[in-house]
């Protein structure tokens, strides 16, 4: 069974995400969750079904739960990226190696009024607070496949890193980055 606990932070305004454990009686809403009919979608939907609370441990898993029904989840977890020295640059970063804040999976159901952006926001939110512990610098993901690399890059500005990585479709990829603390 899946359950969820409330964040210890603000929630005046907040929406009530919350990280994912293993309190009895949530199965039955992450049972319900569907997500939207695309591959990577589907594969989104699997992961937190059938693996996600047994990854509990070793990956960070928040829902966002409205009127009993998961809405959207999205999975963290502590990666790198290599940078180009000119991306360096942006970050004023020495080393081509730096530490990332990884999107593991997101994903919102299908029909939720929540969208991409408010579900990245608050990832990135949460990457920056566990950013200050661990020295990353970016936050990265490893597109699903060609057609979802193509919606990060077009629609959040994420841009390719030098690291490899393989889509679901074989296509050969780059993970994908952004600086986790945008200039102001």
């Amino acid at each position: 069974m899946l359950a969820a606990r409330q964040l210890d932070h603000d929630r005046r305004r907040r929406p009530p995400w919350k990280p994912l454990d293993a309190d009895a009686g949530f199965g039955a809403a992450v049972d319900r969750f569907r997500a939207p009919a695309s591959a990577a979608g589907q594969a989104a939907e699997r992961w937190l079904k059938e693996s996600a609370l047994a990854e509990v441990d070793h990956i960070a898993t928040y829902v966002l739960v409205e009127a009993g029904e998961v809405v959207a989840f999205y999975s963290l977890g502590m990666s790198e990226v290599v940078l180009q020295t000119r991306e360096r640059k942006r970050l004023e970063a020495a080393h081509p190696r730096q530490g990332a804040v990884l999107i593991l999976w997101l994903a919102r159901a299908d029909g939720a009024k929540v969208d991409a952006q408010t579900i990245l926001m608050h990832a990135v939110g949460i990457g920056q607070i566990g950013a200050r512990y661990v020295g990353a610098a970016v936050i990265a993901l490893d597109p699903y496949d060609t057609e979802t690399e193509r919606f990060w890059r077009e629609r959040f500005g994420f841009r390719r890193s030098a690291t490899p990585v393989r889509g679901a479709d074989g296509a050969a990829l780059r993970r994908l980055w952004q600086p986790l603390f945008p200039e102001s």
